[in-house]
C-alpha cells in the first residue's frame, strides 16, 4: 500500500516512475525531474559519481547526458531501490560518500536534510555533514544540492568558493545548488535559474538600479532571483527601478514581456480604514494581498476588509524609504494576469 501511494505522490514530480520504488523520505527530498534535467545539461558529457544515490532519481536524468555514470550509497535498502528503477543501465556500489571510490568523476552529493520526521538547517547537521564533503573531496570537482534556505555566509566560511544557484520551478524554489569553482561560469558566484522561462540572471551581470517612486507597473521578482540577491541584476536587465533599497518590489512604465505584474490604480499610506474605503470605492471582491518589509497578516487583513464586490485586485504593501522617513505604503494594483 505505501508503494502505491508513493508512486502516485511521485506521478507529478517524477513522471515515468510509475513503476519506481519509493522511501517516503527519498522522495520528499528528490528534485523534480526539470530541476534533475536541468543539472544533468550543465553536466552534459562529464564522467559523475553520484555519492548519495539514494534510489536513483539523479541518475536517471543524467543519463541522456553524462559520458559516464557511478552510483553509491551507503543505505543497501535504497541502493537495492535504486538497482530496480535504473537497471542495469548504470554503475552502482555500496560506500560511504565520505570515503572516495572514484578518481577524477564529478562528485554529485546531496546530503540528507531530514531527520526523525524534522528538517536540519545546520549545514554541518547534513548528512553527510557539509564541511566534511569539502574536506574529503578537496581537490575535485563537486557539486552539492541543499536547502534553498541555506546561509550562503555559513557556506562560504564552510570553505566553498564556487557558485550557489538558487532554482525555481512553477512559481516555486526548489533548491539551491553548490558548484566548484571549476564548474562555474567565470565570474559567477551566484545565479538564479527560473526553468519555466528558461531564464537566467548572474551576478556577473551590471546591477545600475535606481531607487524611485512607482511608475505604472509593480514587479514581484521571481522567488530565485530574490533568494540569490539578484533583484537588482534582474532590475537593470528589464529595465526596472527599485522602491525601496532595502526591498525587494520593483517598478517600470513598461511590462516586461511574459513577467506577471501588477498595474498601479491607487497609492496610499497603509491604513485599515482607508484601504477598506478604497477598495469598497473599486467594487473589490476578491482580494490577493502581497507583502514585504512590514508586519501584515494577509489572511487577517483580507478578513477585516469584509469585501463584497464583484472585481479581483492585488493590493502591494510595503516600507518605503528608511528611518524616520520610512512609511508603510499601499498600492492597489490590477493584476496583468
Amino acid at each position: 500500500m505505501e508503494t502505491v501511494l508513493l508512486r502516485r505522490r511521485a506521478a507529478d514530480k517524477l513522471p515515468a516512475t510509475g513503476e519506481w520504488l519509493f522511501t517516503d523520505e527519498a522522495l520528499q527530498q528528490a528534485s523534480a525531474a526539470s530541476v534533475a534535467s536541468h543539472r544533468a545539461q550543465r553536466l552534459a558529457s562529464r564522467v559523475v559519481h553520484d555519492v548519495t544515490c539514494s534510489i536513483g532519481t539523479e541518475l536517471a536524468a543524467l543519463r541522456g547526458t553524462a559520458a559516464r555514470l557511478v552510483g553509491s550509497d551507503v543505505d543497501p535498502v535504497r541502493l537495492a531501490m535504486a538497482r530496480y528503477n535504473l537497471g542495469a543501465a548504470v554503475n552502482l556500489c555500496r560506500a560511504d560518500a565520505l570515503h572516495p571510490v572514484t578518481r577524477d568523476a564529478v562528485v554529485l552529493a546531496d546530503p540528507a536534510r531530514r531527520g526523525s520526521g524534522r528538517r536540519r538547517f545546520n549545514p554541518r547537521d547534513y548528512q553527510p555533514a557539509l564541511d566534511q564533503l569539502f574536506d574529503a573531496y578537496r581537490g575535485r570537482e563537486l557539486v552539492v544540492k541543499s536547502a534553498p534556505g541555506i546561509d550562503f555566509d555559513v557556506v562560504k566560511r564552510l570553505g566553498f568558493y564556487g557558485e550557489i544557484e538558487v532554482t525555481s520551478y512553477q512559481g516555486s524554489v526548489r533548491e539551491a545548488c553548490l558548484w566548484s569553482a571549476g564548474l562555474a561560469e567565470e565570474g559567477v558566484r551566484r545565479r538564479a535559474s527560473i526553468l519555466d522561462r528558461g531564464e537566467e540572471i548572474t551576478d556577473a551581470e551590471p546591477d545600475d538600479c535606481p531607487v524611485r517612486p512607482a511608475g505604472r507597473w509593480i514587479v514581484d521578482p521571481d522567488g530565485a532571483v530574490v533568494r540569490a540577491g539578484l533583484v537588482r541584476h534582474y532590475a537593470a536587465r528589464h529595465g526596472l527601478w527599485q522602491l525601496d533599497s532595502h526591498i525587494a518590489y520593483l517598478s517600470g512604465d513598461q511590462l516586461p514581456i511574459g513577467i506577471r505584474g501588477f498595474e498601479v490604480v491607487q497609492q496610499l499610506p497603509f491604513d485599515d480604514r482607508r484601504l477598506r474605503q478604497t477598495l469598497s470605492a473599486l467594487d473589490c471582491g476578491a482580494l490577493e494581498i502581497l507583502v514585504r518589509g512590514v508586519d501584515v497578516d494577509p489572511t487577517a487583513l483580507r478578513r477585516r476588509m469584509a469585501l463584497r464586490g464583484s472585481r479581483s485586485l492585488t493590493v502591494v504593501i510595503t516600507r518605503v524609504g528608511s528611518g524616520a522617513a520610512a512609511r508603510r505604503t499601499a498600492f492597489v494594483c490590477r493584476p496583468s494576469r
